[in-house]
């Protein structure tokens, strides 16, 4: 869709990525493999259209006279009016580092270290040319590392096992934000100076703890016959903290008659 406030077009975006690898082989009881990934996008997707403005109750429409109220110019269909950017920016990326050693009595022991994080940072605006709301969303972002432990035993005989021990950290972080303009009251019909240039934040964590031993045996009773059992047990613990910050801007108004006092949009 075209965007008239400033001749772009929107509901379009661009990824692109790299992956590669690197393989060590010293001898042929060890080999090291290092794996790289990044990726990113950054992509105008999720931009809303009008093609109603709602009701029109005794001759008002409230959504076109409040447009009207902060200058705003209303289009509809495939054409958009925004003054404020439309964007989703999503970075995100990985490695691992892979060891096996083959012990002299054929059993292989196999290490795996990983790291991997993702961005993602979303900015929309109000579907309005002015500045009644700036940006409006959230932000994630994403961390974890891991370590796994395996030894196999040798195959080809009646029964191979493996038996393994694994270990995830995991960070995650959210952060929820309002960032309104100079004609937030007017738009919302709230007190002047409750919503002008009034930013809002708040943030949330969770960090996970999660610790796991697994095992797999198989037997071989025929030829073509084959049992395979396995078991897993996994600890995990999550802690999780939220908060708000107090808004900030805005101004001092008053409420009716009562004599209440709010600051920074705080009613």
């Amino acid at each position: 869709m075209e965007n008239e406030h400033d001749g772009h077009t929107l509901g379009c975006g661009t990824r692109q990525g790299l992956r590669g690898q690197l393989l060590f082989e010293p001898n042929e009881a060890f080999d090291l493999r290092w794996i790289a990934d990044y990726n990113e996008e950054d992509a105008s997707a999720g931009t809303r259209s009008l093609f109603s403005t709602g009701p029109t109750i005794n001759g008002v429409n409230r959504y076109q006279q409040r447009a009207a109220a902060v200058g705003a110019t209303l289009v509809r269909g495939r054409h958009v009016n925004l003054d404020a950017e439309q964007s989703v920016k999503v970075f995100q990326g990985g490695t691992s580092l892979e060891a096996n050693w083959t012990l002299p009595n054929d059993f292989t022991l196999t290490s795996i270290s990983a790291y991997r994080w993702w961005d993602f940072t979303p900015r929309n605006d109000d579907e309005l040319n002015v500045r009644v709301m700036d940006n409006v969303g959230q932000s994630a972002r994403d961390k974890q590392y891991s370590q796994e432990f395996r030894l196999a035993s040798p195959t080809g005989g009646a029964f191979d096992y493996v038996l393994g021990a694994y270990y995830l950290r995991q960070e995650m972080s959210n952060e929820v934000f309002t960032y309104y303009g100079p004609l937030a009251d007017t738009w919302n019909g709230t007190p002047a100076g409750a919503l002008n240039d009034v930013t809002s934040i708040g943030k949330g964590w969770i960090d996970t703890d999660s610790y796991a031993l697994f095992a797999q045996g198989t037997w071989r009773l025929t030829e073509r016959l084959y049992l395979t059992v396995g078991l897993r047990g996994t600890s995990e613990e999550k802690q999780a903290r939220v908060g708000r910050d107090a808004p900030v801007g805005g101004a001092a108004v008053r409420r009716g008659g009562h004599g209440a006092q709010c600051a920074g949009g705080r009613l």
